[in-house]
């Protein structure tokens, strides 16, 4: 582990992407030493994964929810919810493996500001929901990895309400991603804590 450590806070990148996928204060190089646990978690935390020989990023995010697990897996596919939670400005949704979920968001509904679109490649209700083959705009340009990306809501029930644990993987761990991660990172944290207050 140490050598894989020291090689990441050597990595030019590693300092000059520096939020970490949080809104904390940024790292210096100097004085990092005190820092290596937050480093070790900032890269242990988002493992990795190999897609066409590239490695890849994955975020995972969990939040305990006051409800039970089929109340929960219900809000994540009804149309009326996900815009409530998310903030959408509309919502189709296919609940059947294999089938589609898409959402819209921005104040005029012919002209959206973002548009997702995935299939749901696992539908099992009520432990996990997991979305691919993604399709995405923005306005601006195509995001070139979209196909590779991959979101998994896995479900627990505890006692008395449940876990839902968020994984949005396929992410390329280079450069031109790095914007799109930290956006990502920022994002469903927000998410998360918004499905926690809609219940």
């Amino acid at each position: 582990m140490v050598p894989k450590l020291l090689a990441i806070i050597t990595r030019k990148r590693f300092w000059q992407q520096r939020d970490f996928c949080d809104s904390t204060k940024s790292l210096g190089q100097s004085n990092w030493l005190k820092h290596l646990p937050r480093i070790a978690s900032y890269h242990f935390q988002t493992p990795q994964a190999v897609v066409n020989g590239k490695p890849m990023r994955a975020i995972t995010e969990s939040v305990e929810v006051a409800c039970t697990p089929d109340r929960l897996f219900q809000t994540l596919h009804t149309p009326t919810e996900i815009c409530l939670w998310w903030n959408a400005r509309t919502a189709v949704v296919m609940p059947r493996p294999n089938g589609l979920w898409m959402a819209t968001w921005g104040k005029d509904e012919d002209r959206p500001d973002y548009i997702t679109v995935a299939r749901m490649k696992v539908f099992d209700p009520p432990k996990q929901l997991v979305m691919c083959e993604f399709e995405y705009w923005s306005g601006e340009e195509p995001l070139p990895f979209a196909d590779q990306l991959e979101t998994a809501f896995q479900i627990e029930e505890l006692r008395g309400h449940a876990r839902l644990t968020v994984t949005q993987s396929g992410i390329p761990d280079e450069a031109t991603a790095d914007e799109f991660f930290r956006r990502c990172c920022q994002g469903w944290k927000a998410t998360l804590a918004a499905i926690k207050d809609f219940f």
